[in-house]
């Protein structure tokens, strides 16, 4: 006798096509999280790029700081003409003259000479203590004087300031944007120190001034007068 074999039904014929159809949907799905969750990084990442804090500072109350055209130590005072190398005053000025220059980064100063000295540049006025070390010796042409000159306050002048901010600013904050508040008209009197004796080194004086260095973030310096011309830029806190 022969069997009869049943046909088998169609689930049976493709016993794979449901897990199939359930693994594409699985995969599917995986794609479309997996998907989203990179979208997201993405919005999230643009939008950390696109953050910009707070400048802390006024820019139209502070000016950019760049190279300068001509470094400050290359700045230098003419020699003392010859009609005036015999005269004591004008030997007074022109030592005057060049150390101040050293604090101002430009030769346009006035100084005047009495008893005392005094310093004029961009409206700010300082003062020089002179101590007459001896008398004259008289060498034809010239006659050499000597003398002591002890500056009683200090000058902070736009252009060394902003000379030396580059300097810091372009070892210590590569490829910041840097600007520094615009001292009205060109400089500011920094007190000095009382001292007891002539010459006497100047303690450190933090100013009401400021620097600015930016890329995303700002980071603000106080403006610290060293002794001599020189300047401390110190990373102050802001809110």
């Amino acid at each position: 006798m022969t069997e009869t074999q049943s046909e088998p039904s169609q689930d049976e014929q493709e016993p794979g096509k449901g897990a199939a159809v359930l693994g594409c949907v699985t995969i599917l799905v995986v794609i479309v999280v997996v998907g989203g969750l990179i979208w997201g990084g993405v919005k999230l990442v643009r939008s950390f790029m696109a953050f910009e804090s707070p400048l802390h500072y006024d820019v139209a109350k502070t000016t950019e700081v760049t190279a300068p055209a001509q470094p400050c130590h290359r700045i230098t005072v003419p020699d003392l003409p010859e009609d005036k190398r015999r005269t004591f005053r004008a030997q007074l000025e022109h030592s005057v003259l060049e150390k101040t220059v050293r604090m101002t980064c430009d030769p346009k100063i006035k100084v005047e000479c009495a008893s005392d000295c005094t310093a004029t540049y961009g409206g700010a006025k300082i003062s020089y203590q002179v101590t007459n070390m001896g008398s004259c010796i008289d060498l034809g042409d010239t006659q050499s004087c000597k003398y002591k000159i002890t500056a009683r306050e200090r000058l902070l002048a736009q252009a060394s300031l902003n000379e030396q901010f580059w300097q810091y600013g372009k070892s210590q904050r590569k490829g910041a944007k840097l600007r520094c508040d615009t001292l009205p008209g060109g400089a500011a009197v920094i007190p000095g120190d009382p001292v007891e004796n002539a010459g006497a080194p100047k303690a450190e004086t933090k100013t009401k001034y400021r620097c600015y260095a930016r890329n995303r973030v700002t980071y603000v310096y106080d403006v610290v007068a060293a002794r001599g011309s020189g300047l401390v830029f110190e990373e102050a806190e802001v809110d």
